[in-house]
């Protein structure tokens, strides 16, 4: 054998069998089900990625101030991530082994799965992106809290009613509706089958921040209790009046 082939055929050997570099399949791998974000939606692919081993997952904005930016969450900002999801859920009333709905499969990210265990529910998800599936999924999985945009959420009660199934609707459903400001023409509808409806607000950069006017993160970002604080990264209008929990 020629000597150059052998010597070839020895490192060839030698990456194979004692590489410290992972090959494709000993890659570790982030399915949606592992982000608690397997579900359907009409705007995006599932594609995989090459994420950055300083990152906890990937994610994208909603587009809702200009094009959808990737953003990725790093491991340092899951654990307060997870607490004002959590805590978000437990002000919307889910309680341990509850079912949580959520309409809009990557408002996941904005929780983290983290957030989910923390609070001991479970997040569910439709069988297709749209108001039809909404509805037979609030109809038949009748969970305590739902998560979705305020105007979806009042275009599938309103439907609920044409289409005959509005006596199957559960009452006093927690309705946190997030991702755009609030509908308040839902307030009217979610108000005869006694839901409440909750305010949402937060970013996929930095998880939720406040609900029904209330920070969900404390101390503040910047540390200083004040007449209102902004969150570092969010943009200009981004800004909340501020006081100590029980002072409103």
């Amino acid at each position: 054998m020629d000597v150059a082939q052998q010597a070839v055929d020895e490192l060839a050997y030698l990456a194979e069998e004692f590489s410290t570099a992972p090959a494709l399949d000993e890659m570790e791998r982030r399915t949606l089900a592992d982000k608690a974000t397997a579900g359907p939606t009409s705007a995006h692919v599932i594609e995989e990625v090459h994420t950055p081993l300083n990152f906890a997952y990937t994610t994208f904005t909603t587009g809702s101030t200009a094009f959808q930016n990737i953003v990725g969450v790093t491991w340092s900002e899951l654990p307060e991530r997870e607490r004002s999801g959590a805590r978000a859920l437990s002000r919307a009333g889910a309680r341990p082994d509850d079912t949580v709905l959520l309409c809009y499969a990557p408002l996941g990210n904005v929780f983290s799965r983290g957030a989910f265990e923390r609070a001991q529910v479970r997040p569910v998800f439709l069988s297709r992106s749209s108001r039809d599936a909404f509805l037979v999924a609030l109809c038949r999985a009748r969970p305590r809290v739902v998560v979705g945009e305020s105007s979806f959420l009042r275009a599938s009660l309103e439907d609920a009613k044409k289409l005959g199934v509005w006596d199957a609707v559960p009452e006093g459903v927690h309705l946190l509706c997030a991702g755009t400001p609030l509908d308040l023409e839902l307030l009217p509808i979610a108000e005869e089958k006694g839901a409440v409806v909750h305010d949402l607000y937060g970013c996929q950069e930095f998880g939720w921040l406040v609900m029904d006017g209330a920070p969900l993160r404390w101390p503040p970002p910047s540390g200083k209790a004040g007449p209102c604080w902004q969150r570092e990264g969010c943009r200009p209008a981004t800004a909340f009046p501020w006081a100590e929990p029980g002072t409103c």
